[in-house]
């Protein structure tokens, strides 16, 4: 009705203010996504104007909607065909604003390059409710049990 069609505006209009991301005690980056093709700075992070007028930007694909790769042993930046609902990778290197997975490689380089310990993100389930990578400097936590009714996920 026209109030749901109100309040959607509201927070959508909040939702445009809001952090992308957050850096506790110099040492942890927070993030909902991940690093994607393009993050490679915290200042890329903190650069991003607000309001947020069109959420299609590259930065925000990768903060919003990229993920690690399955294993640490996955090498590069692929499409995330998970997310895309295709069987296979394309035999392509994905291009900036697709939604990708990203290596253990790419993680160790940017907390080197930011002087951070740790990655903290969310945006995919995980069975036990955490799961390392990058031999621990990334974790994602999710804890949305029994997620959409079809995960058995703590």
């Amino acid at each position: 009705g026209p109030m749901g069609d109100t309040v959607w505006r509201c927070f959508n209009a909040v939702f445009a203010w809001m952090p992308l991301a957050a850096v506790i005690a110099d040492k942890i980056f927070c993030v909902h996504g991940g690093l994607g093709l393009t993050i490679d700075t915290l200042e890329q992070v903190a650069a991003i104007q607000r309001p947020i007028q069109k959420a299609d930007t590259v930065a925000l694909m990768d903060l919003l909607w990229s993920d690690p790769a399955s294993h640490d042993s996955v090498r590069g930046i692929s499409l995330n065909v998970q997310r895309l609902g295709i069987d296979r990778t394309p035999d392509r290197p994905p291009e900036p604003g697709e939604c990708t997975t990203f290596d253990a490689d790419r993680v160790n380089d940017f907390c080197r390059r930011n002087a951070i310990h740790l990655i903290i993100r969310a945006h995919e389930c995980v069975m036990d409710g955490f799961e390392r990578f990058a031999p621990g400097r990334l974790v994602t936590v999710f804890s949305a049990s029994r997620y959409c009714n079809t995960y058995e996920n703590a």
